[in-house]
């Protein structure tokens, strides 16, 4: 008996196989559609919203401060001169970044992003990262923990830890911030003011006082001639707050402020009161 030659066309037998790839095919285009349509939502309709709170998270104005003039004798000795230092300060807008949070708290204990967001609220989470970084931070800062947890939860916008960092202080505590996944926390420029002639001349000098500025003597006096005027730099900092240098940006450098000579002459001050301290104790 012959066998009847199948007379279905090649369509009819490779139906099914057509039928997955059209499938996919749609599935392919439809999914295309949606990304391409995200994109142009992202690229241009939403472009300035999302730029302006990129540029709201990660950019800073930086101030840099400005050395206040000199207080010279009339040789050009300093009786009351600036001097650059840094201070470690708690920026508390970082520390309101939940996610940022989480990552430095999941490399500080070393699990995963996933497993703290699991086990804990966010504010939970907060509380767990501002104590641990308060244990690790406050020995190297000699500060008591509890003063350094209460910086972290402070609701200003920035806390001062620790004044008046020498340069060696300085980069010590930028590495062991960054080797220890120390988020928010951070150091800036800053000035100190001294007084080599303090002893004998408090009183005609003055005094500045942090925050209040010159509260007396020549300091007080001169202000306006001895206020410099304070510069600025636009930063970028990553998702876990260090500061990106290839994206820095304007920088308006400070003006210092002016030097003041006095009529005093140190080495004749120093002369009469010797003098003065001899006859003392010989007619005393």
């Amino acid at each position: 008996m012959e066998r009847r030659a199948s007379s279905a066309t090649p369509w009819q037998r490779d139906r099914s196989l057509c039928n997955r790839l059209v499938g996919i095919t749609a599935c392919l285009v439809i999914g295309f559609t949606i990304v391409s349509w995200r994109l142009y939502q992202l690229q241009l309709r939403q472009h300035e919203e999302l730029s302006a709170a990129a540029y709201e998270k990660f950019h800073r104005d930086e101030p840099l401060p400005a050395l206040r003039g000199a207080i010279r004798d009339r040789m050009g000795e300093y009786l009351a001169h600036d001097e650059r230092c840094w201070e470690l300060y708690v920026d508390r807008d970082h520390l309101k970044d939940n996610t940022r949070v989480c990552a430095n708290y999941a490399l500080m204990q070393k699990v995963p992003e996933a497993e703290l967001k699991a086990k804990f609220t966010p504010a939970e989470l907060f509380a767990a990262y501002t104590a641990e970084s308060a244990r690790r931070l406050a020995p190297e800062i000699g500060l008591a923990e509890e003063e350094v947890l209460a910086a972290l939860r402070s609701k200003r916008h920035v806390e001062i830890l620790r004044r008046e960092l020498d340069e060696k202080t300085k980069d010590y505590l930028d590495h062991f911030l960054q080797s220890e996944h120390l988020f928010g926390i951070y150091t800036r420029g800053d000035v100190r003011r001294l007084y080599p002639a303090a002893n004998r001349l408090a009183l005609l000098l003055g005094r500045m006082v942090p925050g209040k500025g010159a509260i007396s003597g020549l300091e007080k006096l001169c202000d306006e001639v001895l206020t410099g005027i304070p510069g600025e730099r636009s930063i970028e900092r990553d998702r876990v707050g260090f500061e990106l240098p290839q994206y820095r940006g304007e920088v308006t450098p400070p003006q210092d402020g002016a030097d003041v000579f006095t009529s005093i002459d140190m080495n004749l001050q120093e002369i009469t009161e010797v003098i003065l301290e001899r006859a003392f104790l010989e007619y005393s």
